[in-house]
């Protein structure tokens, strides 16, 4: 998740005796201010757009099925693109991870970024919890021989800031001797990003879509569509 500088509004409720917080907004702008690693959950309920004037029957009684504003359908097009954006980066994850479990995806990549091993020795996972937060990522040697080679892959939707590579060398600190790399993908990098990450040695790759994702395209036309290329300096 990426935080933005701009810091989060007052809580409408606030119980710092039982640690409890609530916000009320939009949670396309809230969630991207909370700190990085801050979240253990996230329950998603979004709209289901059914506030359409009509009744229903609730204890016995005919009740509108109104709930607000928030609940009116916008149109189907308008509708689908606000369920695309709050899915976007999850469905990104999961493209670059279906990509990477192809070997000869795998196998490029790891040449392209001069890492040890092969795609046949290694294994791509999902999620993974780590004190320092959550790797989007993590390639895993398959068969260890004493302790594991463990490779994190941090995924940034948008262009990587400076709090990324730390967010990244954190992983590298958790992980030790297991760690002889780590992975920051992004969009797109700063001058300044490519610069402290030649310094830290986080290997970092850019996405490129070819996919036109304002013609709905199917996960499988994403994932076709998908490249990554090793960024230089």
């Amino acid at each position: 998740m990426t935080k933005s500088p701009i810091k989060l509004p007052p809580p409408v409720f606030n119980d710092e005796k039982h640690h409890l917080r609530l916000y009320q907004g939009d949670c396309l702008e809230l969630l991207p201010l909370l700190p990085e690693s801050s979240v253990d959950l996230i329950f998603a309920d979004p709209p289901y757009f059914l506030s359409n004037n009509g009744i229903t029957c609730h204890a016995g009684k005919m009740v509108s099925v109104n709930k607000g504003e928030w609940d009116k359908s916008r149109g189907p097009d308008a509708n689908h693109e606000f369920n695309r954006s709050w899915l976007k980066e999850p469905i990104l994850q999961s493209a670059i991870r279906q990509h990477l479990t192809i070997e000869a995806n795998l196998d490029r990549l790891c040449k392209e970024l001069q890492l040890s091993g092969h795609a046949v020795d290694l294994e791509v996972l999902g999620e993974k919890a780590l004190p320092e937060g959550h790797v989007d990522i993590l390639l895993k040697q398959r068969t260890p021989i004493g302790s594991a080679m463990k490779i994190p892959i941090e995924v940034k939707t948008n262009e990587a800031k400076e709090k990324d590579l730390e967010q990244v060398l954190g992983y590298m600190k958790e992980l030790r001797g297991e760690c002889p790399a780590a992975i920051l993908l992004a969009a797109a990098f700063s001058k300044r990003v490519v610069s402290l990450a030649n310094d830290s040695g986080i290997q970092l790759v850019r996405y490129i879509l070819d996919a036109d994702l304002s013609k709905t395209p199917t996960f499988e036309e994403i994932c076709q569509g998908l490249t990554l290329e090793r960024v230089s300096s």
